[in-house]
């Protein structure tokens, strides 16, 4: 199961504070609701979109992308874990 980022929960979060439906966010950061639900379970936005949903929302740009840069890192960092204990594991069955 896919972990529920900060990012996501924010953007779903103000969105409704907003009174705004995805379909409406969607149209405001020129995207498909489809792709504003896939934000809102976890899925990190490119810079320009979330430029776009920082003035669609009222977000302060800086405090985005340091959510965005914070998510990315801890993606990296889990992949790694993950291919370290591939390895390991890896070289036990080889023993």
């Amino acid at each position: 199961m896919k972990k529920i980022s900060s990012l996501s929960v924010l953007i779903k979060k103000t969105r409704k504070n907003a009174v705004l439906s995805q379909s409406d966010l969607a149209e405001k950061i020129q995207s498909t609701q489809s792709y504003v639900a896939q934000l809102e379970r976890g899925a990190i936005p490119s810079i320009e979109t979330a430029k776009l949903l920082c003035e669609a929302l009222n977000l302060e740009e800086k405090e985005i992308l340091r959510i965005i840069e914070q998510e990315k890192y801890n993606k990296d960092t889990e992949k790694a874990k993950k291919m370290i204990i591939f390895f390991n594991v890896k070289n036990l069955l080889n023993i």
